[in-house]
């Protein structure tokens, strides 16, 4: 009797193991874009993928999460914390294509420095050694207050839809300075051929400006990034405050709205453009 009890038992384990293997070989591993590294993968409902926040403040670099889905799923909806957020095709072979795109240590690293500086309490130190020296010198040097700036990172590879709306939305906000900006200049006559006949195209100003790929640690595009720093005729990048940046195929609508959950200026720019 007993050995029929653990024939039976072995036969149930091996059954149970058979209906789990056969359940993962019907699924892929895929990694999707999520808005900030605080996100956590809450459930995935056949196309549909939920992530949930896990912070209020969180340093605004892009993340990734793995997550499992049907081999034959060829697009997934991403829904941060119940609310639709964005629609993103599966490739072929994207384990390996998102797993290079997995935020390095070094950039995380240098999101952080950039979270710093939105602390006043970090550069009330430096602004007191600087009010020393003037006032030893008994001279007085008044440098111009700093504007908002939109950066719009993108390359030729980004679709014309997007950047036709990431364009003609920039000029809702005509108090914010917005500036398309490639990487380099070895592509950047196949890019105007491109976008020359992109309805808005013509009134954006477009910098080659690697310095702003560096400094906000930017390994791929599209990217959303908001500053402060000089007016236009005294733009220095180095000069600029980096605030945040957001990653994706996403409307600069959207960008502010994610960055609005943590920048109530944000939110209210978020606001407007969606109330034109």
């Amino acid at each position: 009797m007993l050995r029929v009890s653990v024939s039976l038992t072995f036969i149930f384990i091996v059954l149970l193991f058979v209906s789990v293997v056969s359940a993962e070989e019907g699924l892929k591993t895929i990694y999707v874009d999520t808005p900030n590294l605080c996100y956590k993968l809450d459930r995935v409902e056949d196309n549909k993928v939920y992530i949930v926040s896990t912070r209020d403040e969180c340093t605004q670099i892009m993340g990734k999460i793995a997550v499992k889905i049907s081999k034959d799923i060829k697009s997934v909806y991403i829904i941060t914390n119940g609310v639709f957020w964005k629609e993103m095709k599966v490739e072929d072979d994207v384990t390996n294509k998102f797993q290079n795109l997995l935020p390095k240590k070094e950039d995380l690293e240098k999101a952080s420095q950039y979270a710093k500086l939105k602390d006043k309490t970090d550069i009330h130190p430096i602004k007191e050694q600087e009010k020393q020296k003037e006032d030893k010198k008994q001279i007085t040097i008044k440098k111009p207050e700093k504007e908002e700036y939109i950066f719009y990172l993108f390359s030729k590879s980004v679709p014309d839809i997007t950047l036709e709306s990431v364009f003609n939305q920039s000029k809702k906000l005509p108090n914010i300075n917005f500036y398309g900006v490639l990487r380099g200049i070895d592509k950047t006559h196949s890019v105007f051929e491109k976008i020359k006949n992109i309805k808005g195209f013509e009134d954006i100003t477009i910098k080659v400006n690697p310095l702003i790929f560096k400094a906000v640690g930017a390994q791929v595009v599209p990217a959303i990034v908001y500053a402060y720093c000089p007016p236009p005729d005294m733009f220095r990048s180095a000069e600029c405050d980096y605030q945040y940046v957001v990653y994706g195929d996403i409307s600069l609508a959207g960008a502010l709205e994610v960055m609005g959950e943590h920048n109530i200026r944000l939110k209210e720019l978020s606001e407007e453009l969606h109330e034109l």
